[in-house]
């Protein structure tokens, strides 16, 4: 494994991380509710003072966090696929190098090419 896919897997990992993370507080916007009407007047996702309000503003908020989880998956995926990529590529390259003794001279390339001509 070279070094840009180990990046590469590290960067994906935390985008998925992030991702869940904005999908846990997106979620908390959405299900978690509470207006603070009962003592000790404690509340949670609670901005303005009329539920309908609340829920509208939490809605909005749920669905900025949702759509950020999405980029970051997006994300994940694609460093994964970045990582991917890099591997084949430097497989590859490791393959096509070339030894010395195998590249032909260029007087061999010269004598052969020209031999089954017929002469002027």
């Amino acid at each position: 494994m070279n070094k840009t896919y180990k990046t590469m897997v590290a960067l994906s990992v935390i985008s998925f991380i992030i991702a869940v993370v904005m999908m846990a507080t997106g979620y908390d916007k959405i299900n978690n509710y509470d207006s603070g009407d009962s003592y000790p007047y404690e509340t949670h996702n609670a901005y303005v003072g009329g539920d309908a309000y609340n829920f509208i503003i939490n809605a909005g908020y749920a669905n900025g966090y949702f759509t950020q989880a999405l980029i970051f998956v997006v994300c994940g995926f694609g460093f994964l696929g970045i990582g991917y990529l890099s591997q084949i590529i430097s497989t590859i390259k490791e393959f096509e190098k070339p030894t010395i003794g195998e590249l032909p001279s260029l007087s061999e390339t010269n004598s052969t090419s020209f031999s089954d001509l017929p002469s002027l």
